[in-house]
């Protein structure tokens, strides 16, 4: 005879799934859409440069310094990142395997767009 094993009500989940968030992922699905097509709406106009760059070598330590304050402050917020996102992921178990999958498919969204672009413009 074989045994089949039968759960409780109180065991299965109900699901977390609702309309709810179904209309809350659908809204951000558009927002996102509507956030792209303005954007492209932008590009698509004939952009007229304002910024002014200055020539004379007594500017450039002042773009130096900007240069220099970008590259800083992007290190900064990348460590804090990386820290945050590491602690995270050591701190909450459950959720590690998840995070480190959304990390690996985040960190190849450059290399697959950008990178064929990028030798495509070199080569040509």
């Amino acid at each position: 005879m074989i045994r089949v094993r039968t759960f409780s009500r109180s065991v299965i989940r109900q699901p977390i799934w609702t309309v709810a968030t179904d209309i809350i992922v659908l809204l951000l699905g558009l927002a996102c859409f509507y956030a792209v097509v303005v954007i492209c709406r932008y590009w698509a106009r004939n952009v007229v440069p304002v910024a002014e760059i200055n020539r004379s070598p007594r500017a450039l330590p002042l773009y130096a310094f900007y240069s220099l304050a970008r590259i800083l402050i992007a290190y900064l917020l990348s460590l804090v990142f990386a820290v945050g996102y590491g602690w995270l992921a050591a701190r909450y178990r459950r959720l590690e395997a998840p995070m480190l999958a959304i990390l690996d498919v985040l960190q190849s969204i450059p290399v697959l767009s950008f990178l064929p672009g990028v030798m495509l413009a070199l080569v040509v």
